[in-house]
């Protein structure tokens, strides 16, 4: 998934199921590619629609992770009461 995130930012963030913020990243990427040419301001554009997708990544696999050992805490807790 971190392919996505980094090389096609509007797909990850569409496969995430955020809508708007896909389209805002559409956007976003659409003025980058359209403004390189001028100075290379497109690419502030684009490193910002790369950031975006980035930090929607990493809150996806820290919830991930939280619920992971949220899982694992509760099982320890179930076995500790049967006992």
């Amino acid at each position: 998934m971190w392919f996505f995130a980094i090389f096609l930012p509007p797909v990850y963030l569409f496969m995430q199921g955020r809508v708007f913020a896909g389209i805002v990243n559409s956007i976003l990427c659409l003025v980058g590619f359209a403004t390189i040419p001028l100075m290379g301001v497109g690419f502030f554009f684009l490193f910002c629609a790369t950031l975006q997708s980035l930090m929607t990544y990493r809150k996806v696999e820290q919830s991930k992770i939280i619920n992971q050992q949220a899982e694992a805490i509760a099982s320890k807790m179930v076995e500790k009461q049967a006992t």
